[in-house]
Parts: C-alpha cells; structure tokens; sequence
C-alpha cells in the first residue's frame, strides 16, 4: 500500500492567554513524500516557505490547497525542490517547482526574505540539469559538473527569478542555512566535499576539503546583492580549523 505523506502551513496568534488558529495550507499532490523545510515572515504577514517532494514512481503534479482555492502544479523530476509564498489571510500569492528531467533532483533547505530590498532567497542543492525560472524562459545555473551541487536563488516577492547561481564542485555540496545584512548581502552555510568553486562570475576561487571522499568540510560564504562573489571561510576538522 502507497503511504502518502504531506506537509501543512498553520499559522497561530499567540496572545497572553490563547492560542487562536488563523488558517492551514496543505501541500501534497502524487508525492510520496512532501516536506516543508523553512519558512520566513515579512512585515505584511506574507509566508514565504521551501522545501521538496519525492516520488517512487513518474511524477504528475503537486496540488497546495489553500484556505480559498486548490492550484495545481506540473513538475518535472522524482525529487524536485520548490519556493512559494501565502498571504496573510492563507490563499497562494504564488509556487515556483524548481523543474528538471525525471532523474535529476533539487532540493530546497532555507528560505530567507529581505522585505526592505523587496526580495527573498532561497538555497539548496540539485543534479543534472534544473529550471529555477517560473516563466517561459529557462534558467539553469552554469556549470554543473558534480555529482550534487548547492544553489543559491534570488526572486522577488512577487515570484520572479532575479539571479540562480551553482556552488559546487567535483564531487558534492550543500547549502543548508541562510541569512542576509542590512545592505542586502547574502550569507550561507554548508558543506562540501573534494574542490569547489565558491565564485559564480568569471574568476575562480576554489577551495578543496580535507581528507577523502568520505570527509567533508563546512563553509560560510558572502555574496553580494548581484550575486557577486565576497569572500568564503572553511571550517575543517584538522588544524588550522579556519582558513
């Protein structure tokens, strides 16, 4: 017997002395397993959320059943990462299914909203090759060579894909946590294994972990708001422990 697992968006009002429920969104559709892995909140009340579904058989559509409607969405690959945002009151604002072939993957881990630059971010990793773009256009970060690779994504609040850019290398990485300053500079968290590339533009800067292919470092890396390349710091396990 097929199990069936989803995910559910619930808001609640805290106040001294209830806890009153406002709404639920249910994310499911023919995925075996749906999960939400991060949500942000901007100072509208707007939800932006991230995470990714898993298929054991060919994949269909995924269906986000809202406090006022039910939309469906076609998606393409097994295991397929998304971004989307709902509104105060609980109904879609919009869903952005990170698309590709049936055997590649994506994976979305962080999302992270700066409402006073008018964006949201979001990371990840992925294989082969990936649609990060909601419209007719096609957006494929460049490069992709290892065997799983981060990503790191910027759209507009309204859902529109600003930049998508591959962080990886000849084996694997990950990026996993999210964070952004005042300037709107953009701050990630991960791990990698063998020799990455941390700079997406035309130059180079590469760092290769400690050990063998079973080992793996963590990382911090800055990107500015145009995705330019700051600089990356690697936390590894053997002396020195920063470099």
């Amino acid at each position: 017997m097929k199990h069936l697992f989803a995910c559910l968006l619930t808001l609640f009002v805290l106040s001294a002395s209830a806890q009153s429920f406002q709404w639920a969104d249910h994310i499911d559709g023919y995925a075996d397993i749906t999960n939400v892995e991060s949500i942000d909140v901007d100072i509208k009340g707007n939800t932006y959320f991230t995470g990714y579904s898993i298929y054991t058989s060919s994949p269909e559509s995924t269906t986000i059943t809202t406090s006022f409607a039910t939309a469906s969405f076609v998606c393409g690959g097994q295991e397929y990462g998304f971004i989307g945002s709902i509104a105060d009151d609980g109904s879609l604002n919009w869903f952005v299914p990170f698309v590709g072939m049936p055997a590649d993957e994506s994976h979305g881990y962080d999302v992270e909203v700066d409402y006073p630059h008018k964006c949201v971010y979001v990371c990840g990793h992925y294989t082969g090759r990936v649609d990060f773009d909601p419209t007719v256009a096609v957006e494929y970060p460049s490069g992709f060579i290892g065997n799983e690779d981060g990503f790191l994504a910027k759209y507009t609040l309204a859902g529109g894909l600003v930049w998508v850019i591959r962080i990886g290398g000849n084996y694997w990485s990950y990026l996993n946590d999210l964070a952004h300053d005042d300037e709107g500079n953009v701050f990630t968290v991960g791990v990698f294994n063998g020799t990455v590339d941390f700079d997406p533009g035309f130059f180079v800067h590469s760092e290769t972990s400690v050990g063998d292919i079973n080992n793996h470092d963590g990382f911090i890396a800055k990107y500015a708001p145009n995705s330019s390349f700051m600089w990356v710091s690697v936390i590894s396990p053997v002396s020195p422990p920063f470099r």
